[in-house]
């Protein structure tokens, strides 16, 4: 019998501290918490929704900027040398939130450097990490790792916001980093490892009898040039589509706190509310992966990713307490399932040896399209006194996106590189 199915698989490890990364990494602790600070702020500073949502997009530019060249460290250096490094400066960075001052200009600098910092602490490093582990299962690695972000969209808001209560926003801030400082980061530096090899283990912790060593690596080698992905039509879809549907989704996700006070929820209420994305990400996150590795994976990822087009045309037509709950849930069916399929889309269609760089343009391009609309969502209500407007054009937007999606055809057989 082969000794790998008498242990428990290590890659199941690398699954927990991952999880455990994203929830309280960038996507936790300054998307996921990012509007449970604004009205705080806009208090304390008399800053406008639409200023304060533009420090937002200063920190989407320093994710862009960073995200390409962040996959090429990847590539070269491994995913446990970026993690590690990246998660202490995003700590430090973030509690240093402390002492923001009233000029705003200090709030923007500071976004653009957690923005820079926590680049290291998203889906770029940990999907690198998962399908360097996995390869049949990697659907269902990427699905229940990533669920560490949707424990944090269920958990943050109604954490900072009993934190706000407790002490004020700049314990809250402080207090995040400190998790990421004292608990995140030793737990990856115990536990994270670049490949199976490192831990003599294979891809999925199963392997054929009598192959070598060798083989343990094999996986890692098979696949396109970043040269050769980007001359394939399924590239462009992919990044296109992603694109459109972010910059669709991400308006009514960034203002959504206010949306829910907008439609008479209090504070905590409205956190709570909030807290049902993150129970709707999970169970996506968990379901779409898991599908994706047994089904056709653009028509699954297409199903999940068009679920708000009828949430917000519903909460358009009549915006009231129940219309938000139902588009709270349908947003977050579509992020449960969205960086499932760039990670599994671009380990599928382009293979592993240039994962790393694809993966990053492919999320620079998400938080650019997030980047654009934080600050158009908050004109929108400064210019319209309401979100209906962006949720009215999102709906388009998501049908334009999935459309493209659903055409990714089948992947291809990925050709073996030189291992020299």
């Amino acid at each position: 019998m082969n000794t790998e199915s008498k242990r428990i698989y290590y890659g199941w490890f690398i699954i927990a501290a991952a999880g455990l990364g994203l929830c309280f990494g960038y996507a936790g602790s300054m998307v996921y918490s990012f509007s449970s600070f604004m009205l705080p702020l806009h208090e304390e500073f008399a800053w406008a929704r639409r200023d304060i949502g533009l420090a937002f997009s200063f920190m989407v530019i320093a994710v862009i900027i960073m995200s390409p060249i962040m996959g090429v460290l990847l590539d070269k250096f491994g995913a446990r040398r970026c993690l590690l490094v990246g998660t202490s400066l995003f700590g430090i960075s973030l509690s240093s939130m402390y002492f923001l001052s009233g000029d705003i200009r200090h709030y923007y600098l500071m976004f653009f450097i957690l923005g820079l910092s926590g680049t290291a602490t998203t889906a770029i490093c940990y999907s690198r990490l998962l399908v360097s582990w996995f390869d049949k299962k990697k659907g269902w690695a990427l699905g229940l790792a990533l669920t560490g972000t949707g424990i944090g969209a269920m958990i943050i808001p109604p954490l900072v916001q009993a934190m706000i209560e407790a002490f004020d926003w700049r314990s809250a801030y402080f207090l995040l980093g400190l998790i990421n400082l004292v608990i995140v980061g030793p737990i990856l530096f115990k536990f994270v490892f670049n490949t199976p090899a490192e831990k003599n283990t294979f891809p999925d912790g199963v392997s054929a009898e009598n192959e070598s060593d060798d083989n343990k690596l094999l996986h890692m080698h098979r696949g396109f040039s970043f040269r050769q992905c980007m001359r394939q039509s399924v590239f462009w879809k992919l990044l296109i589509g992603i694109f459109i549907i972010s910059f669709a989704q991400a308006g009514p996700f960034l203002q959504l706190i206010p949306i829910l006070r907008d439609v008479g929820l209090d504070a905590s209420v409205a956190a709570s509310t909030a807290a049902l994305l993150g129970v709707a990400l999970i169970g996506a996150r968990l379901l779409c992966g898991y599908l994706m590795d047994r089904m056709f994976a653009p028509y699954i990822a297409s199903a999940f990713l068009a679920a708000p087009i009828f949430g917000f045309i519903l909460f358009s037509l009549n915006p009231n307490i129940w219309t938000a709950v139902i588009m709270t849930i349908s947003l977050g069916l579509a992020y449960g399932a969205e960086f499932d399929i760039l990670g599994f889309f671009c380990s599928q269609y382009f293979g592993r040896p240039a994962f790393g760089t694809t993966y990053g343009i492919m999320f620079a391009v998400y938080s650019g399209a997030v980047g654009l609309a934080a600050p158009l969502a908050g004109w929108s209500f400064d210019r319209f006194g309401s979100y209906l407007e962006i949720f009215q054009f999102g709906a388009l937007g998501i049908l334009i996106g999935v459309g493209l999606i659903v055409t990714l055809g089948p992947s291809p057989e990925l050709p073996l590189q030189d291992r020299a």
